[in-house]
């Protein structure tokens, strides 16, 4: 390196990189300002061809057209910082973009952020759920509460079911799924994953509903009523029918059953 268009050449081998490096090494050496001196996180390449980045703080003698400077390796902590961005775009994009509510909070409910999936299905922006906390949005009498927060002191991590309450007041059944995690200075966090089942719910009390009437129609009928899977076990059968079966054959059913034992050989064929 024994002038400067050498040592530019070969520290920046890229020649619209090394123009601009050149531009603004002689604008920040020409303005007189010591802060412009300091070139922070500058890639170079080696004479292996390795890429690093260095820190240089410089002293330019104008007098004597010299530029003294005094440079650091900073490639590790440069590679940490741009491994902490990409980290940190992964985390944004995936809290951004979830379809399931999403909240970061502390353990003692103070809530830090909310995701845009939070803030539709509750009806409130982010700065209002931040100011509201945990017990603005949990219903004041679901009695589930505690002892959700009792499992996940205990075991780092729970999943439960809740009531919440959207912006105009109408509760909402979710299922939570939160855990505890530090960060890098020990202090710790919760992320609270939310997916509304209020849906759900409604189609489970409707389906068991059902069952109950079809039960009922099926048990308090006088014609014998029965059903069979593929391999001829019995599913269900009514009061009529297994009277009969126990009258005639002395068996009492019981429900996974193989059908075929009431019968004869060549009928079971």
């Amino acid at each position: 390196l024994t002038n400067n268009s050498l040592f530019f050449e070969k520290l920046f081998p890229e020649p619209e990189f090394r123009e601009k490096m050149k531009i603004q090494a002689m604008e920040d050496m020409q303005s007189g300002d010591s802060n412009r001196m300091i070139w922070n996180d500058m890639k170079i390449v080696t004479s292996t061809g390795e890429e690093r980045y260095v820190d240089a703080k410089n002293i330019f003698i104008a007098d004597s057209d010299i530029l003294i400077s005094t440079v650091q390796d900073a490639t590790k902590r440069k590679q940490g910082q741009i491994a902490l961005q990409e980290s940190e775009i992964k985390y944004r994009s995936f809290f951004e973009n979830s379809m399931d509510s999403i909240l970061l909070t502390s353990p003692n409910g103070k809530i830090l952020s909310a995701n845009p999936a939070t803030c539709k299905m509750l009806g409130y922006t982010e700065n209002e759920i931040i100011q509201l906390g945990r017990k603005g949005l949990i219903d004041p009498l679901d009695p589930r509460v505690p002892e959700l927060i009792s499992r996940r002191e205990k075991d780092r991590k729970v999943f439960g079911e809740l009531t919440l309450l959207r912006k105009d007041r109408t509760p909402i059944q979710v299922e939570i799924t939160s855990a505890i995690f530090t960060n890098a200075y020990n202090q710790p966090y919760t992320c609270t994953i939310i997916r509304d089942v209020t849906e759900r719910k409604k189609a489970e009390v409707a389906y068991k509903e059902t069952v109950a009437n079809l039960k009922s129609m099926i048990d308090n009928r006088d014609d014998s009523i029965w059903s069979i899977d593929c391999n001829y076990n019995y599913i269900i059968f009514n009061k009529t029918y297994e009277n009969i079966i126990n009258n005639h054959h002395n068996i009492k059913l019981k429900k996974g059953m193989d059908s075929r034992k009431l019968l004869t050989e060549e009928g079971a064929k």
